[in-house]
């Protein structure tokens, strides 16, 4: 009996092992012929799965380059094994510290936005350490010429200056953190915290949606359930629009006044389909879409507003990423800030974004533009993203973002 036991206890470890939970991405090799996987999709991905659906009522937006500058910033600080984890999670072949810090510090020119483009990023990332700590002078170099504050955190003032500092992002952000969260004592609580900021702003060149036009519409939240939201809405004309057969998904893209970059947003065929859309993106350089052959068609355009503040912790469920002995006191090897071994970690990673979408653009609030109601004529060809949708900010050269929206709670009286 105690034999037949020890068998079905063996089966059940082996079975966890080999199957991990849904949410995990998987380390093994995929079959010869598969398509690389795209760093910025399997990073989107592995964020969302990490994150519960109470954390984000309406969806969420990531911002890359500055949750890479963090990553760096992470990189530089630790040593060892826990220096491995970060840089196979950033996708780079170790041993990886110099190369991947090298690859922060010197962005190819063709991948900078030119000076006269329009579209506009604001970003901040700080690593937050109690003030007791001894930090070894090229550390903090280090990471300063990657952009990256170091503030030893201070009672009487750190939060108030902090405050300002993501307010300069966004005033919905200003709010985002709490005295909780920073390090003060570096006995008891050796911890370190960071915390990575973005928000974006442009106008769109020709979406022509009006104020006139804006309604209450209905969004499917799930096959079952539904509810109303604020829409915006856009007479018919040639888009940039296309069907993705491989994708199960219709791609629209919206260019942004003066600016080279552009807002995607995909649409899964299937009200349920985003999931499984963010699975197979993990595949896809989102660059590449935008050399589609477009639909010559004239449609009419509907898309939610959106008011997305995002506050994830990523110390949560950066272990989707494999990135897990920096958060651990047992583990963490943050050798590389003060030159020595001792007892610190990673309390604290806070993501902070905000994406508010209008009929004028992203992040913008003008609203006393005028301008020339055209229309097109009639159509039967409609873009209404009524379900939940994957959105992104893209170039030729880059990714700035990528996001989902759709996660919405739903009032009883609207199913």
């Amino acid at each position: 009996m105690a034999v037949a036991v020890s068998i079905g206890l063996l089966l059940l470890v082996c079975q966890w092992w080999i199957a991990p939970g849904e949410g995990l991405i998987p380390s093994e090799l995929y079959p010869a012929g598969w398509p690389a996987r795209q760093y910025p999709t399997t990073l989107h991905r592995a964020i969302v799965d990490g994150v519960a659906t109470n954390e984000v009522p309406n969806g969420l937006m990531i911002a890359h380059d500055s949750l890479m500058t963090a990553f760096g910033a992470l990189l530089a600080s630790s040593d060892g094994s826990t220096a491995d984890e970060i840089g196979e999670a950033m996708s780079v072949p170790m041993p990886s510290q110099k190369s991947a810090l090298d690859r922060l510090a010197n962005t190819e020119p063709r991948h900078l936005i030119p000076v006269s483009d329009k579209f506009k990023e604001f970003s901040y990332s700080g690593v937050y350490i109690p003030p007791q700590l001894s930090v070894r002078p090229d550390y903090e170099d280090k990471i300063r010429d990657m952009g990256v504050e170091l503030v030893p955190a201070l009672r009487n003032n750190t939060l108030e200056t902090l405050s300002k500092k993501l307010e300069a992002i966004s005033s919905e952000l200003k709010d985002a953190t709490s005295s909780d969260d920073l390090p003060y004592e570096l006995k008891q609580h050796p911890e370190v915290f960071v915390v990575t900021a973005a928000s974006f702003k442009a106008v769109w060149a020709d979406a022509e949606f009006h104020n006139e036009n804006r309604r209450m519409r209905e969004f499917n939240v799930d096959e079952r359930r539904r509810t109303y939201v604020d829409t915006l809405y856009s007479l018919a004309k040639r888009r940039q629009l296309a069907h993705l057969h491989e994708l199960r998904a219709t791609m629209l893209l919206l260019p942004l006044k003066g600016s080279r970059v552009k807002f995607m947003v995909l649409l899964p065929d299937q009200v349920n389909g985003l999931r499984q859309l963010e699975k197979e993106l993990e595949f896809v350089d989102l660059r590449s879409l935008l050399r589609k052959k477009m639909d010559t068609r004239r449609f009419d355009v509907r898309l939610p507003v959106m008011n997305v503040v995002t506050n994830i912790e990523l110390a949560d469920n950066l272990g989707f990423l494999g990135i897990r002995k920096v958060f651990n006191p047992k583990q963490a090897d943050l050798s590389r800030i003060t030159g020595k071994k001792q007892h610190l970690r990673v309390r604290r990673f806070s993501h902070l974004t905000h994406f508010e979408l209008n009929e004028q653009g992203i992040n913008f609030h003008k609203f006393d533009l005028k301008t020339l109601v055209r229309h097109d004529g009639e159509t039967q060809n409609h873009f209404y993203a009524s379900h939940p949708f994957f959105f992104a900010l893209v170039d030729e050269y880059k990714i700035y973002a990528t996001g989902r929206y759709g996660q919405l709670t739903v009032d009883p009286d609207d199913m």
